[in-house]
């Protein structure tokens, strides 16, 4: 039985590896929400190995026993490593799952393939339990130890191996586990199998690359001539990749006033999306950023002390320096992006983050902000996350503590007396994304006692994106001068502020009517906001900690125009069926 134990105890920390690691791997090659597909799969394949172990309960031999479990252990093995080449040959593309038939039959493909590891992993511990029904809470303590021991490695073998690598490491468990239970000769085997797959993966990582999704941002980074992944690495919650490419320009909302060039970038990747560059610029030399909509705050808040929260690649810490700030705090939740930084920059991104201006904390946001006690003139949030159309719906049941009305409440709270917080979002029509973030604003505002919220807040647009902008004192008379000056040798479009004219409105990037200033005014208005809520298609109400789904903009009344969009892919495809 202390093989037994032994056993258990590894195929079960195998089992959690294997689960956690499968969250990663379709987090990077298809989209966050496929990782919530790895706990279904894993349900699945216990659930599925009681079911058989309770119909064919002969299949549990007790004189043959240890042979059973070395034999499940051993498909296990197989099973894991199976199903990680099956899945990544397999040309699966959810974004046309629902006019290709033939994505429907990979889809189970998947959840086949993947269940069946998961299948002999309950197998292990169902047929000792049922074998041995006396020796349950040794079982059991085996089985919730290795599980533990599970949860800890997927903290660090994936750092070390990537994900793939971890998934080799599960198999090699499972075989570890059979030559366990096995006598000696089949233990040799068992051993140079072993041997042997691990040597194969080391001579051919190729053939163990996960196959990533042609609509992630890393997929269209690569497709241009001479653009390469040059660095790569991985820890216990993402895979961070720098790539390299002539075609890489990353300026959002640059004014069309600029007529000089766009410097040499490379771009960052985070779980293959997400790009955010490194511009190979020292900071007096970053003119071009002057043209950008983050850089305004610095003009209506000279040699501030500005909070970044998120600036990925450093963009925005290379917009602060040029602008002469005179200090920075750059908040990054993820150590691997300072790496990146720091292993493909040389002069890159002029030495950003080591410029003795800049101070960088590795941290959540909100747990920084809790713990400082600094004051700062601009907060600003990085646009961190690419474009993405609204109606996709795609990153709906993403958490984001990023704009919650609570997180714009701390905001509020470490601004100096005259400090701003400086907010862009990418644009939408209908207004969407931007209007929700002046709503978190304006209900920020009103929770710390604000009393006219609309006297705090400016907002302009860009073609490309929307800029809110929250004074902790109201906004006087000569920042709103600056800020229309600025805008307009800037080419940029007003959106708002306390007293705007009609004159002011819709000059640039012309709409029909000013729909953007409409709804903030409607937002900042207490008698009409809950109406324009309503009738809105979209879902922009305020986002909390209880409910910190930013992206979810999802309304039953959408669902109208989303069919007509479903039938017009359905009439395309009509008759190609698989």
């Amino acid at each position: 039985m202390p093989r037994t134990y032994l056993a258990i105890l590894l195929v079960s920390a195998a089992t959690l590896l294997l689960e956690i690691t499968l969250t990663r791997i379709f987090s990077v090659t298809q989209g966050y929400h496929f990782a919530f597909m790895a706990v279904s799969l894993a349900l699945l394949g216990f659930g599925a190995s009681g079911t058989a172990l309770a119909v064919w309960p002969q299949v549990v031999n007790k004189r043959d026993f240890s042979g059973v479990l070395a034999g499940a252990s051993v498909c296990f093995a197989a099973a894991a490593i199976g199903g990680l080449y099956v899945t990544n040959a397999l040309p699966f593309d959810a974004y046309t799952l629902l006019w290709q038939g033939r994505q429907l039959v990979f889809l189970a493909l998947y959840y086949l393939v993947l269940a069946v590891p998961f299948f002999f992993a309950g197998a292990v511990v169902g047929a000792a339990l049922a074998s041995f029904p006396g020796k349950a809470g040794r079982l059991y303590a085996s089985n919730l130890i290795g599980s533990a021991l599970g949860c800890l490695l997927s903290l660090m073998v994936p750092s070390l191996t990537g994900a793939s690598g971890a998934v080799v490491a599960v198999a090699l468990m499972g075989l570890l586990a059979a030559a366990v239970l096995s006598g000696r000769r089949v233990r040799w085997t068992l051993g140079a199998v072993a041997f042997a797959l691990a040597a194969a993966t080391t001579a051919f990582p190729s053939a163990l690359e996960l196959s990533i999704s042609p609509y992630k941002g890393i997929s269209q980074a690569l497709r241009p001539e001479r653009a390469a992944k040059v660095w790569a690495e991985w820890n216990a919650f993402s895979l961070v990749e720098v790539v390299e490419s002539p075609s890489i320009h990353t300026a959002p909302g640059l004014s069309f006033t600029y007529d000089g060039e766009i410097p040499s970038q490379v771009a960052i990747a985070v779980d293959g999306d997400n790009l955010s560059p490194i511009t190979d610029l020292s900071p007096q030399d970053a003119v071009f950023t002057g043209f950008l909509p983050t850089s305004l705050v610095y003009r209506l808040s000279p040699r501030p002390r500005a909070l970044l929260i998120e600036p990925g690649g450093g963009l925005d810490v290379l917009t602060a320096l040029h602008h002469d700030a005179s200090s920075v705090v750059a908040v990054i939740g993820n150590p691997l992006v300072l790496e990146a930084v720091a292993a493909r920059s040389g002069s890159r991104a002029g030495g950003v983050y080591s410029d003795p201006r800049v101070e960088v904390a590795v941290s959540g946001h909100r747990s920084y902000l809790r713990g400082a006690d600094e004051r700062f003139d601009v907060v600003q949030l990085s646009l961190a996350d690419a474009f993405r159309p609204v109606l996709a719906g795609a990153y709906g049941i993403s958490e984001s503590y990023l704009y919650t009305t609570e997180a714009f409440q701390e905001y509020y709270r470490r601004l100096a007396p005259d400090g701003f917080i400086s907010v862009t979002r990418w644009i939408q029509i209908p207004p969407s994304e931007g209007m929700r973030t002046v709503s978190v604003a304006v209900l920020a505002l009103e929770r710390e006692g604000v009393e006219r919220p609309g006297r705090h807040i400016a907002v302009f647009r860009t073609l490309q994106t929307l800029t809110v902008l929250v004074k902790r004192s109201e906004l006087t008379d000569s920042d709103i001068s600056e800020l229309r000056e600025l805008i307009g040798r800037l080419q940029y479009d007003l959106v708002y502020y306390d007293g705007i004219g009609p004159s002011a409105l819709n000059r640039y990037n012309v709409h029909p009517t000013p729909l953007y200033h409409d709804a903030v005014a409607d937002i900042l208005s207490r008698d009409s906001r809950a109406g324009f809520y309503r009738r809105q298609s979209f879902d922009l109400s305020p986002v909390t900690d209880d409910r910190p789904f930013f992206f979810h903009l999802f309304r039953w009344a959408q669902t109208g125009e989303i069919l007509a969009t479903w039938e017009g892919h359905f009439s395309h495809s009509a008759g190609r069926g698989f």
